[in-house]
């Protein structure tokens, strides 16, 4: 190749290097300039009045009219379980037992869509115990190591003017005390009364009305324990029809009500300083099935009853537990149930709590030990004043009856599509010869 050749070379590809430059510069200066015109549109969009924010446990961010927000929080439970007694065969028949159990994992969404009025709550959970049932989570079998994500909540709430309300989804309607979440329970689970005879999570719609005095609400649903199936599924009743009314005595209806839309409840832990209220509940549930899709055959009248009263640091509540339950070609069979529970705040920061369960099965439902008899001793310590955000506990439980029953019970409702509490989060494995008893640590995060 010629020198001129080889001049004329080196110059058309400096050129093209600088063009490539020069493209590539144009490029990245577009760029740039569309990340800064984004970053302009949003400031501006703060300062118009969109406001983040953190609060009672969770994020938030909110529009500058208050028409739409979305608050998200976060809430996990560990334990470590030690359990004594003459356990049943088929779980080990083992006088001793013990272990870790990461009992809930919850992330929940709630706040309002176009409105103050249109308000939501959603929450999924993600547990170690197995598949999920159709409460919080459902121990199967021992051994199990699956893990599951389930809905857990979507409830959405229209606010009327007058203190009516529309609400519709699957969750907890009105209902008796004990329903309060996970995280604002004072002892480490619900009690056995409300596991087993509790109607627990539906899919529903209803009318509710609520003032500082009383609140009431009826509502149609699938039935007890129906959250989560399908038309026509063995545990949907063909039609349930339910309601219950609560009333504030001292105090006012705002001092029970919780963090989130359409759900009356106050944390159980009543904190120093908290003030004097005094309040009483009563509901019932019938529902009807078997003549549609594959439910069962099974007719069931359900009803609690709850009254609490909280004052500074201290707390006590009962709550009555009933169940009619009629299955076709079978005795129709009637228990009863009774939980009490109290708390005192020693300090700022250390609550003392002791509770009894009492569960009395129909003899007919043919099970060994249809009487049990439970109480539970405990210390929570909030290491936040007044705050659930993080929660050490330290509870211990005696059985004085053969658990074994329990476990048969809730068999025996289950197979008419009653039943499945999961007993394991009780720290009940159940005993087939004498009590059993045993005490667990926990601790628990909520942000």
């Amino acid at each position: 190749m010629s020198r001129i050749k080889s001049f004329g070379v080196l110059a058309g590809a400096a050129i093209a290097l600088a063009s490539s430059a020069g493209f590539a510069s144009d490029v990245q200066n577009s760029q740039r300039a569309e990340l800064l015109s984004d970053a302009q549109n949003r400031s501006s969009l703060l300062a118009a009045g969109a406001n983040a924010y953190h609060e009672n446990g969770h994020f938030g961010l909110t529009d500058s009219a208050g028409n739409n927000s979305i608050n998200v929080g976060l809430f996990g439970q560990y334990r470590h379980f030690f359990n004594f007694g003459n356990n049943v065969e088929d779980r080990g028949n083992s006088d001793f037992a013990h272990g870790g159990q990461l009992s809930r994992v919850n992330m929940f969404f709630f706040g309002n869509v176009g409105s103050p009025d249109f308000e939501y709550f959603i929450q999924v959970g993600a547990s170690g115990l197995g598949d999920f049932g159709m409460g919080d989570f459902e121990f199967e079998e021992p051994g199990a190591n699956s893990s599951s994500i389930d809905l857990l909540d979507f409830i959405g709430t229209y606010n009327f003017e007058n203190g009516m309300f529309f609400q519709f989804g699957r969750g907890r309607p009105l209902q008796t005390f004990e329903a309060a979440p996970a995280q604002y329970q004072q002892a480490m689970e619900r009690s056995l009364a409300y596991e087993i005879l509790g109607t627990d999570r539906q899919e529903f719609f209803g009318l509710g009305f609520g003032q500082d005095a009383v609140e009431a609400m009826v509502y149609f649903s699938d039935g007890a324990r129906s959250a989560g199936t399908d038309i026509g599924a063995f545990n949907s009743a063909d039609w349930a029809l339910g309601g219950r009314v609560n009333g504030y005595f001292m105090g006012t209806r705002d001092q029970f009500s919780g963090n989130y839309p359409g759900q009356s409840f106050v944390g159980q832990s009543a904190f120093r300083g908290t003030p004097e209220g005094l309040r009483a509940g009563i509901g019932g549930l019938w529902q009807s099935g078997g003549d549609t899709g594959f439910t069962a055959d099974v007719d069931a009248f359900f009803v609690d009853a709850d009254v609490e009263y909280r004052g500074d640091g201290f707390r006590a509540a009962a709550h009555f537990y009933y169940a009619h339950i009629d299955p076709d070609g079978i005795s129709s069979t009637d228990h009863f149930a009774f939980a009490v529970r109290a708390g005192y705040f020693v300090d700022e920061q250390i609550e003392l709590y002791a509770g009894y369960d009492g569960l009395f099965f129909d003899s007919d439902l043919g099970i060994d030990e249809d009487n049990q008899n439970l109480i539970r001793l405990g210390v929570n310590w909030f290491p936040i004043e007044r705050s659930y955000a993080v929660r050490v506990t330290g509870e211990f439980f005696v059985a004085f009856d053969k658990t074994s029953g329990l476990i048969e019970a809730n068999d025996a409702l289950t197979s008419v599509g009653l039943g499945s509490a999961g007993l394991s989060r009780h720290n009940i494995l159940g005993s087939d010869d004498g009590s059993e008893f045993g005490f667990g640590i926990q601790a628990s995060l909520l942000n």
